[in-house]
């Protein structure tokens, strides 16, 4: 990702959370009290920062009982926020 930016906190802040969100690899992050739900996976961390992204809890919440488990690409589809999927019906249009 480069050398980190001090200047414009809140663009780093979004790089991150694209890098995040558009890792190739899939898991299943559970939780008893949320459910179930497939995120891009980078890391196990990752994959729950993405997972309480979407649940719109806070991380530290979810973190020392959820449970992070990597699937193959032919389980289910992964569950992204909405201005992902804008994004990249505008990438392919252009």
């Amino acid at each position: 990702m480069g050398e980190f930016d001090y200047s414009n906190l809140a663009e780093n802040r979004a790089k991150a959370r694209r890098y995040r969100w558009t890792a190739a690899a899939k898991a299943r992050v559970t939780h008893e009290k949320y459910g179930s739900v497939i995120v891009p996976h980078r890391s196990n961390y990752t994959a729950i920062e993405n997972a309480a992204e979407f649940w719109r809890c806070p991380v530290w919440e979810i973190i020392s009982s959820a449970r992070v488990e990597r699937v193959d690409d032919t389980e289910g589809p992964v569950r992204r926020p909405k201005e992902f999927y804008r994004q990249k019906e505008k990438e392919e249009s252009d």
